[in-house]
């Protein structure tokens, strides 16, 4: 609440954007351990093409992704590569970036977190006075 994402009262008819806020809030110093199969081999997929058309919007949405501390650039070899895949999104001249994960996904040990099904968290609800619904679209 104290950053203005998230306003409570009622009615609550939408979420208000900061547009002159560039950054994005990040977690420095935080070493995230990643369980690798002990058999796993280090993938290194091929770059795909981006369309000509695209190229001026990626490297936009690269440049706005550095400046907000998303990404940060490597230079030195990498023993993992996954390909960017660039999606346009609707007709504003914007593009979604993604990474295809697929290749490097199979080399992670899957831990079993089961989710709670609704009987699970029924009980929980039986002195509950406030229910809501988020629903976040861009």
């Amino acid at each position: 609440m104290a950053m203005g994402v998230l306003k409570i009262g009622i009615p609550v008819n939408g979420v208000e954007v900061d547009t002159e806020c560039k950054k994005l809030g990040t977690i420095r110093d935080n070493i995230v351990d990643i369980p690798i199969k002990p058999d796993a081999v280090p993938v290194v997929q091929p770059y795909r093409r981006i369309p000509v058309a695209l190229e001026k919007m990626v490297d936009k949405k690269l440049s706005e992704l550095h400046e907000q501390g998303v990404i940060e650039p490597v230079n030195e070899p990498a023993k993992w590569i996954s390909p960017l895949v660039v999606v346009p999104k609707g007709v504003d001249g914007d593009v979604c970036l993604c990474v295809d994960m697929r290749r490097a996904n199979e080399a992670v040990e899957r831990e079993n977190h089961p989710l709670p099904t609704f009987e699970d968290f029924l009980p929980h609800l039986s002195k509950a006075k406030v229910f809501s619904r988020l629903d976040v679209v861009r």
